[in-house]
């Protein structure tokens, strides 16, 4: 019987075997002869019980069990994620629990599971490519700290909706958190994009705000409304009263690389540094805002030294078009506007209210001041490319700003009766307190037009401006300069100097004139003399010479 006697041995088909093992013995026994013949039962016999197993235990030169291995790789994957949380829009698998393989699809609901008041555990949220719309409103008790992170601003959007509507609120809004990172993403529609209040520290990087309180047509923001139009445009559905950003009460601001297109107000902030820590606003690029696109603010609007922004750099940023001023700082102290290049604003390129030892240097102004009045339809702050204004409930300073070595070039006159490059309290002149009193540093700008500075109260001003024509270096000689070295006399040599010289000349001999004019001292005359007195010798005194 199956499976043969091929020897004197009876192979038992209970007996468990492998199927390596029948294959040996079809290999070794079962050839030659037609009638060897072996049954399917001999080969799959029911006492062989790995043929029922559903799995595979081990695979061709593997060291281990593959299903083992399989189950804890799967185990691995599926545990849960307590910091690093990711957010799919595209993640149609339910069951969402923030992993890789189970990520949220909404960010409002991956927020809402994780930031918990009164946690003390900071969150990275992980978007992907993808719209993530809703809008998120939280005030917690500064316990917390985290990061939302999308994957480029031109892949990953935040939206208040699929589009403006003038009652939406504020797309983000996070009061009292220690800190909150923003990056890689843009922020569109709603009224305040980012509205952060009481906090340690804000981070934005590579963020684009994008119609932050404005529907973003073009004609609003192109500076060719005039100012009854631009109000009727401001009390429409089309703007609500908000912007790209509001950060209040914050202690360090960092601002890195962001744009801003189309917003109602451009980076918005107030009460920042008040601790004593900097800030700072680089690499930002803004167009057609219709408010300023930095505004540097107070809650009192004045020089109070408990309000304001205090030690905020803002640096190589780029504006183009605002519909107001580029640049305004009210009220703080200690800030500087660096090496920013402000071009085709509707009222100042750079404007400072309240403000006190402000530095505005190495700034590129070009066509600024083009217009009286502002986006939504008001009086502008229009004096000249760069305006210095106020002086309301001012603490004692050193001075007031510092304007130095910036490019002003094709002024406007804006709201003032003349064309002006840069403007000095032209309203007021008298709040400025502190001994001595403040004053200006006014060096190296070149200004395209006739009143390069105006300074029409008199405030003290250091300045090493030269005139409006500036020096000619044709004419500008020793011989030409005006005296440097007496006072009041006009000349380097004065007139009385010249006709006492004169004086004294007449009176010299024509021997002393030999010597002063050099001649005594000059190589023919001097052989003549030799010659001569040569010839008076002896023949005895000319041997000994």
């Amino acid at each position: 019987a199956a499976p043969y006697n091929v020897t004197s041995s009876t192979h038992n088909v209970t007996t468990h075997r492998s199927l390596h093992d029948w294959v040996v013995l079809a290999r070794a026994l079962l050839t030659g002869s037609a009638a060897k013949e072996l049954r399917i039962n001999d080969v799959f016999p029911t006492g062989n019980d790995d043929w029922n197993d559903s799995g595979v235990h081990h695979g061709h030169s593997t060291t281990e069990n593959i299903q083992a291995a399989i189950d804890e790789l799967r185990a691995a994957v599926q545990a849960p994620v307590t910091k690093l949380v990711y957010v799919d829009a595209g993640y149609t698998g339910g069951n969402s629990d923030g992993s890789v393989r189970k990520p949220y699809v909404t960010l409002t609901a991956a927020v809402a599971a994780k930031i918990v008041d009164g946690q003390t555990d900071t969150y990275v949220f992980e978007l992907a490519p993808g719209n993530y719309d809703g809008n998120i409103n939280l005030d917690h008790s500064a316990t917390q700290s985290f990061e939302i992170r999308g994957s480029g601003m031109d892949s990953t959007y935040i939206r208040a909706g699929t589009g403006f509507l003038d009652t939406q609120p504020d797309l983000l809004y996070f009061r009292d958190f220690k800190s909150i990172t923003l990056k890689d993403c843009t922020l569109q529609f709603g009224k305040y994009q980012l509205y952060v209040r009481n906090a340690e520290r804000v981070r934005c990087e590579n963020v684009r705000f994008l119609q932050g309180a404005s529907e973003g047509r073009v004609v609003t923001h192109n500076l060719t409304g005039s100012q009854e139009q631009q109000q009727n445009f401001w009390a429409s559905q089309w703007f609500s009263n908000g912007g790209a950003t509001r950060i209040r009460n914050v202690e360090q601001l960092e601002m890195i690389d962001c744009n801003v297109e189309y917003c109602l107000r451009g980076i918005r902030c107030q009460e920042i540094g008040l601790t004593g820590k900097t800030s700072l606003i680089s690499g930002c690029k803004f167009y057609r805002t219709l408010e300023s696109s930095v505004y540097l603010g107070s809650a009192t609007y004045d020089g109070n030294p408990a309000n304001g922004c205090y030690g905020v750099t803002v640096q190589n940023c780029s504006v183009k078009e605002s519909f107001n001023c580029g640049l305004m700082q009210i009220g703080g102290s200690n800030c500087q506007f660096l090496s920013n290049t402000v071009v085709d604003c509707a009222n100042s390129g750079i404007q400072l209210w309240n403000a006190t030892q402000c530095t505005i240097r190495g700034n590129i102004l070009v066509n600024n001041a083009r217009l009286s009045f502002n986006g939504i339809g008001n009086n502008g702050d229009s004096k000249g490319a760069i305006t210095v204004s106020g002086g309301s409930n001012i603490a004692a300073s050193d001075f007031i700003a510092g304007v130095c070595g910036n490019t002003i070039v094709k002024c406007n006159q804006g709201s003032n009766t003349q064309v002006v490059g840069i403007s000095l309290l032209e309203t007021t002149s008298t709040a400025y307190t502190g001994s001595p009193t403040p004053g200006f540093i006014v060096s190296g700008n070149q200004v395209d037009t006739t009143v390069r500075i105006s300074n029409p109260n008199s405030h003290p001003q250091v300045t090493g401006e030269p005139a409006a024509g500036g020096i000619n270096l044709a004419t500008t000689s020793v011989t030409a300069l005006q005296d440097v070295s007496s006072a009041g006399s006009g000349q380097i040599i004065t007139s009385a100097e010249r006709t006492s010289f004169g004086a004294k000349q007449a009176a010299l001999t024509s021997a002393q004139l030999t010597v002063c004019n050099g001649d005594a001292f000059d190589q023919s005359a001097q052989t003549t003399a030799l010659a001569a007195k040569q010839d008076c010798l002896s023949s005895a005194e000319n041997a000994v010479i």
